[in-house]
């Protein structure tokens, strides 16, 4: 899933009551910029919000122009509550663009 935001946004849907299980990511950040991955439901994952990567409120920080990446043949990281969606948690308003790439299981 590719993915260009200025805000918080949903990264990956949870389907069927089912966990996250994240496989890769790329993400750069056009200014300096603060992100965490977290998990949750409601908007942008507002509800029930834990943090997969980094804190709540975006603590990992970026420069800009920079960003991180990890790809992976396999998940290696997961969602710890079924049902919960995956989403970019930011700090501020500049954009961040990136792909995700995730399967979700039981």
């Amino acid at each position: 899933v590719a993915f260009s935001t200025t805000a918080d946004l949903v990264l990956a849907h949870s389907q069927n009551s089912m966990r996250i299980f994240i496989c890769s990511i790329v993400m750069v950040a056009a200014g300096a910029e603060s992100v965490s991955l977290v998990e949750g439901t409601g908007s942008a994952c507002g509800t029930s919000l834990r943090g997969i990567i980094g804190g709540f409120g975006g603590t990992m920080s970026l420069a800009a122009n920079g960003g991180f990446s990890s790809i992976s043949p396999f998940p290696w990281v997961a969602s710890a509550v079924a049902g919960n969606n995956v989403c970019l948690d930011k700090s501020g308003s500049g954009n961040v663009s990136g792909v995700i790439t995730y399967r979700g299981a039981l």
